[in-house]
């Protein structure tokens, strides 16, 4: 049995591994980066670290997340291609409830579209259909140059 986090954005079930969360931390307004593409919101401050905070809901489906009461900002790690490891914030409306979910429950999803790696494989409860997200393929390739890139 594996911990997930729920996710809830425009209806739709989304999970997110716990393993690949370092802490689930409540909203706060992030510092506007300007000329930043829409799904990099801003930056924020986390125990000291500036961090980049990445709207998940925008590249979920092309609008921002809104925020409410259960808009959660998840502190997590990603890999560079080059295997360089940085710390990120993932911004998410309606983090509700964490599952327990044997892995055994996933199968493929029917559809794999080239352009949404991230969206994994799917499970399903009384409540219908839940997919797994996998947070190391969740940005864009042209992220990786902005988060990624050196100052010289």
């Amino acid at each position: 049995m594996s911990l997930y986090l729920l996710s809830i954005h425009k209806g739709e079930r989304y999970l997110i591994p716990t393993a690949d969360v370092i802490e689930v931390a409540p909203y706060v307004k992030p510092r506007e980066i300007s000329g930043a593409p829409d799904y990099i919101v801003g930056m924020i401050d986390y125990r000291g670290e500036t961090l980049p905070l990445v709207d998940i809901c925008f590249l979920l489906s092309g609008t921002p997340c809104k925020v409410v009461l259960c808009s959660r900002i998840l502190i997590g790690k990603i890999n560079s291609p080059d295997g360089e490891v940085v710390t990120v914030g993932w911004l998410f409306d309606g983090v509700t409830e964490t599952l327990r979910i044997d892995e055994a429950q996933f199968k493929e999803p029917p559809l794999h579209l080239e352009g949404v790696p991230y969206l994994g494989d799917v499970a399903t409860d009384e409540k219908g259909i839940m997919q797994r997200m996998v947070v190391q393929q969740i940005l864009p390739e042209e992220a990786y140059a902005i988060l990624f890139a050196r100052a010289d």
